[in-house]
């Protein structure tokens, strides 16, 4: 289920994903994490889930990122992506869907666009810790999920 077309950017490496998940699960993040982890996604692609059903496609994606729950949804890994599609976001947007990869700018100026929040390697496990993008404030920061 995953987009054959080539990504104008090229998705982070696995190196570079477990570096991001290293400094989210340390105790605190000091500037120069944020800096490491803006600097990482800089210039990346990352993988979001598109209805296959053209209606559900207009009514769930916002410019082509995933909108669900009034969140934006992105993903560093493509596994994981489609595990979110799969599990949860099925549900409403139908069992056929396919994984695509957006830039990681482009992803931020939709938010900031609309106004919306982009949960970025969102897992529904309890205290699973995912980045979550404000498009209102202009922030990057960690969100740790307290409940399913």
């Amino acid at each position: 289920m995953t987009d054959t077309a080539a990504p104008q950017k090229p998705p982070l490496s696995p190196t570079e994903i477990k570096t991001i998940k290293t400094i989210l699960n340390q105790p605190r993040r000091l500037p120069k994490d944020w800096d490491c982890i803006k600097s990482l996604l800089q210039s990346r692609s990352l993988f979001t889930v598109h209805p296959a059903d053209e209606a559900l496609f207009r009514r769930f994606t916002i410019d082509g990122v995933l909108h669900d729950q009034d969140v934006l949804l992105a993903f560093t890994d493509p596994e994981d992506c489609e595990e979110y599609g799969r599990r949860y976001a099925a549900v409403r947007i139908g069992r056929e869907f396919n994984i695509v990869t957006v830039s990681y700018e482009e992803i931020i100026r939709i938010a900031e666009q609309h106004e919306k929040d982009v949960y970025i390697d969102l897992r529904k496990e309890f205290e699973e810790r995912f980045l979550v993008y404000d498009g209102k404030r202009k922030t990057l920061h960690l969100c740790i999920n307290q409940g399913v």
